[in-house]
């Protein structure tokens, strides 16, 4: 039962407060999808259950050979999952719309969006908004993929500059190794801005620093007023 999944996720992720780095839960990081989806399958001539999560790698898979890896996998640009048949159990757009809550805890639903066809309708990681009563960055799914792609750039950044010379030079060659990517970010719409700040430490043999990223969200919800007036007429005479 897809309502049942919810409520134990969402137990899970109230009552499990294991953190990482900057006392951050560790589900921040992860993200759910529902419901389980009927594929057709032509390596076994028929068709196969997989869970949700299936349908996001598919999705995403279509999604990055056009698409930056910091755009949203959800939405009928970019959310039609590819093979999918039918779904185990039908989630309706009202209840779709109540799986992702802007004060509480997500799941990033499947339902059928009229006339595109069965599409991810979500696009949230599983922080618990409650605490800050709305949404954050870090809770969208796009921006998640965003910072990993700069956690991986920076690993490898340091990986190639470890044993070097610390010194200002040391420097350069680091922000050069990462402004590319940055730049890519900026110029792509995943990014309004950033900063490369190299920190003062006394840690010996240790370059310190920080990047802080303006990061460009995703739209949810669209707040659009439609106001009637009467037209003004004058006479001539």
């Amino acid at each position: 039962n897809t309502s049942s999944v919810y409520a134990k996720v969402k137990e899970y992720c109230q009552t499990n407060r294991v953190t990482k780095e900057l006392s951050e839960p560790i589900y921040t990081y992860g993200a759910m999808y529902t419901p389980y989806g009927i594929y057709s399958n032509s390596v076994i001539d028929g068709n196969v259950e997989l869970p949700g999560s299936f349908a996001y790698l598919l999705s995403l898979a279509v999604s990055v050979v056009n698409n930056a890896n910091w755009y949203a996998v959800a939405g009928v640009t970019r959310g039609i999952v590819p093979n999918l048949l039918s779904l185990s159990q039908n989630v309706t757009n009202a209840i779709a719309e109540s799986y992702t809550p802007r004060d509480d805890i997500s799941i990033n639903p499947i339902t059928n969006i009229k006339p595109y066809g069965l599409t991810i309708w979500g696009n949230r990681t599983l922080k618990n908004n409650a605490k800050a009563g709305d949404l954050t960055a870090t809770s969208f799914m796009n921006v998640r993929q965003l910072v990993c792609d700069v956690k991986r750039n920076v690993f490898v950044a340091s990986k190639r500059l470890t044993f070097e010379q610390n010194n200002d030079v040391l420097w350069i060659n680091f922000k050069a190794q990462l402004v590319p990517t940055l730049e890519e970010m900026l110029q792509g719409n995943g990014l309004t801005g950033y900063q490369l700040i190299r920190q003062k430490t006394t840690a010996k043999a240790t370059l310190k620093a920080k990047i802080v990223l303006q990061v460009v969200e995703a739209v949810e919800d669209f707040d659009i007023t439609i106001s009637l007036t009467d037209s003004e007429s004058t006479i001539s005479e």
